[in-house]
């Protein structure tokens, strides 16, 4: 990582930046031409371990590439908002704020129904009010559910000085 005053190595901090950002993009490979998808996600962290839960039809481009290569690249961010200010001698300063996250892993899909019942509750308590924990079978048998686990992940953040 080139800007290292920028990097985020906490635990505690990587997940909230997992937690605040709303949506992840996906980019894969569609034997060699690259292929981008923004979705939004679930998931869940066991000892600097994160898996991130993804949910669409099972059929399409994005099923095809991920079945024929499930090597996959995310990144993620929130907080994003521009800022300008003076600095003391009266030069316009121009920055970016944000939290970011970024790793490499492989995609799966899930088959078992309770593993898909696991991660769709993940998905939906991030979103809703009132998570959810209950699914109509029908919903988890026709759901499709990719898993992407995340050996390692790196962070980033340009936050406004305190």
């Amino acid at each position: 990582m080139r800007r290292k005053d920028r990097e985020i190595t906490s635990l505690p901090e990587i997940r909230e930046i997992v937690n605040s950002a709303t949506e992840c993009h996906l980019a894969l490979n569609d034997d060699g031409t690259p292929y981008g998808i923004t979705l939004n996600y679930g998931f869940e962290e066991e000892n600097g371990i994160f898996t991130l839960y993804f949910h669409g039809a099972g059929e399409g481009r994005k099923a095809e590439v991920i079945r024929r290569n499930p090597d996959a690249y995310f990144f993620m961010e929130s907080g994003c908002r521009f800022h300008e200010a003076k600095t003391p001698d009266g030069q316009v300063y121009m920055t970016m704020f944000y939290s970011s996250a970024a790793g490499a892993g492989r995609i799966y899909e899930i088959a078992d129904l309770e593993e898909k019942r696991h991660a769709l509750a993940c998905l939906t308590s991030r979103f809703s009010p009132t998570p959810v924990s209950v699914f109509p079978e029908a919903v988890i048998r026709k759901t499709t559910i990719w898993k992407m686990t995340i050996p390692h992940m790196t962070a980033k953040q340009n936050a406004p000085r305190k």
